[in-house]
């Protein structure tokens, strides 16, 4: 689903979100942009207004967490489609349903990642892992936006080791919650590779290929090869 590091490597799947593709969010009206911006504060107006449409949501769902179910459903089947500013008005709308879900901040950081915001797609999936901190996919793509820090936004090599040191501690930490997630190990092996740690990132290779291995890029491995054949059994 995911191409990425042009210059070098073409790199592995996560859940949904691609960076980059910095002119999908552009041009925005205010309900397409999370929390309806200014961070979620709402006017004596707007208030009444999401008050309405919540009691309206709940009652024709049938109750809060099915109107809540619908309207993340509805946000990231569009962020499937492509339909990036839709997938924030859903989320949007799921927010005001429940403003403290992590579904709906990691939907957030997804589409925010998608559009190459990277800083504020951290912001929105360390928010979600808060609220949830056992939610190790929300955890796994907070490990990702940070290997995405080092690689396409941080300058110096001091924030580029930095942000990778997190980018594999974070990974940890979603790996230590879920240990059968093999989207975790397709990306982990990235970091650890733009690490220098070759024996590890093959390692990580070696535990999705055991839970599948679909997430696995061919391509990525064809480079990781080149700088470490693959070591024998």
């Amino acid at each position: 689903m995911r191409n990425f590091l042009r210059n070098s490597i073409l790199l592995v799947l996560v859940p949904l979100f691609l960076f980059g593709c910095g002119d999908i969010l552009s041009g925005r009206n205010k309900d397409e942009i999370p929390l309806y911006g200014k961070g979620g504060v709402r006017s004596a107006r707007e208030k009444k207004a999401d008050a309405l449409f919540v009691e309206e949501a709940i009652k024709e769902a049938g109750s809060g967490e099915a109107a809540l179910k619908k309207y993340l459903k509805a946000g990231f089947g569009a962020f499937r489609y492509g339909d990036f500013k839709g997938a924030i008005k859903k989320f949007n709308q799921a927010w005001l349903i429940a403003p403290n879900n992590a579904d709906v901040f990691w939907g957030f950081g997804n589409v925010l990642g998608a559009g190459g915001e990277i800083d504020e797609a951290i912001v929105m999936l360390k928010k979600a892992v808060e609220i949830s901190p056992s939610h190790y996919k929300a955890v796994a793509d907070l490990a990702y936006a940070y290997q995405q820090k080092s690689y396409r936004v941080a300058k110096s090599p001091e924030k580029k080791s930095y942000y990778l040191d997190l980018s594999d501690k974070t990974f940890v930490q979603a790996n230590n919650i879920n240990p059968g997630y093999e989207l975790c190990y397709s990306n982990w092996a990235v970091t650890l590779y733009l690490q220098g740690r070759y024996k590890e990132s093959w390692d990580k290779i070696i535990s999705a290929r055991k839970l599948g291995g679909k997430s696995l890029d061919q391509k990525f491995i064809k480079d990781l090869s080149y700088v470490m054949p693959e070591p024998k059994k």
